[in-house]
């Protein structure tokens, strides 16, 4: 229900920007449940990274899908925020 109606409030979303940060949270998220069920709630879309026996750790893709879109999505709505409250009359100077 609650991603039914994310999608019902994305389809009326205007910026793309916007809709693609959702969808990599909701896609991250539904892999992830889709991970569980199917394989006796274990996550298994893991990625090794190294050279040889130089190992630098394990990703889990879906979860890095969720947290990047996220973090993105803050960032975003932060800077518009800014750009919101930031003053209308910028093309004057008031020191002349």
């Amino acid at each position: 229900l609650c991603i039914a109606g994310t999608v019902y409030l994305m389809l009326k979303e205007k910026n793309l920007r916007r809709i693609g940060l959702c969808a990599c949270v909701i896609g991250g998220g539904v892999g992830n449940l889709f991970d569980r069920l199917l394989n006796g709630f274990n996550v298994i879309d893991f990625m090794n990274f190294g050279i040889g026996r130089l190992r630098t750790g394990v990703l889990n893709f879906a979860d890095l899908s969720v947290t990047a879109g996220a973090v993105l999505l803050l960032l975003s709505e932060l800077r518009e925020t800014k750009k919101q409250l930031a003053p209308a009359n910028t093309d004057n100077p008031s020191d002349d």
